[in-house]
């Protein structure tokens, strides 16, 4: 047996993997671009499979997409393997607390399988852009700015927590924002036991109208959810 296949067969001189985007940063639901560069190790080798995963670097995953192998690479030869993905529309935007990173690996045979990550940085969608600037013009304040995430129908769903306005704290403790994708959210109003720890959730919907008159119909409506509890 060629020693440098054995060599190859436990990660030293083996090909390597490297994705390359076209850019950092993408806007929830865009096309992620870019391509593979294969490069070849000491020894020939058949790349079986090819995949990319979006992952926190808290380790949760949240999406993930196979390339086709089936060829081989020579040692020194380099190969560029170009890729087109939509990033989910509820992929959680970058925070202080939430990051991402784009992970790349290959099946290889008879090898290690080698890898490679590259940080990406995940921008809100027009949609959450006017959620945040509806929010902000009623005068809801950000608590946590997007550091927590559900899981929800087998996907993670980023969670966003309001303070309410000064006129509404006797009665609603905070505003929940939940990003479900698509230009669709979902709102839950927290409402303050004062006679024990418990807590009331007042669920209020976000339609695609609501986005359309500039918010005057949404918080039309969370005025009067606020009424009925007061």
């Amino acid at each position: 047996m060629d020693f440098g296949n054995v060599l190859v067969r436990i990660g030293i001189g083996a090909t390597t993997v490297d994705a390359r985007l076209e850019k950092a940063e993408y806007i929830q639901g865009e096309i992620l671009r870019g391509y593979i560069l294969v490069r070849g190790g000491k020894s020939i080798q058949h790349i079986e499979r090819m995949y990319l995963y979006l992952a926190a670097t808290t380790g949760e995953m949240i999406d993930r997409f196979s390339l086709e192998g089936g060829f081989m690479i020579a040692p020194g030869e380099e190969k560029r393997i170009p890729f087109e993905h939509p990033l989910p529309s509820y992929i959680p935007i970058t925070t202080s607390r939430s990051e991402w990173v784009l992970r790349t690996g290959a099946d290889i045979d008879m090898a290690i399988d080698p890898s490679d990550q590259d940080r990406i940085r995940i921008l809100p969608s027009p949609e959450l852009k006017l959620m945040f600037r509806l929010l902000k013009s009623g005068g809801f304040e950000p608590i946590y700015c997007g550091d927590k995430m559900v899981k929800e129908h087998g996907k993670f769903v980023q969670v966003f927590d309001y303070s309410p306005p000064a006129s509404w704290k006797a009665s609603i403790r905070q505003l929940e924002l939940k990003v479900l994708g698509n230009g669709f959210f979902t709102m839950e109003l927290i409402r303050r036991e004062l006679r024990n720890e418990l807590e009331t959730r007042i669920p209020v919907a976000v339609t695609e109208d609501d986005m359309k008159d500039t918010g005057v119909s949404l918080f039309h409506r969370l005025i009067a959810r606020v009424k009925e509890i007061i």
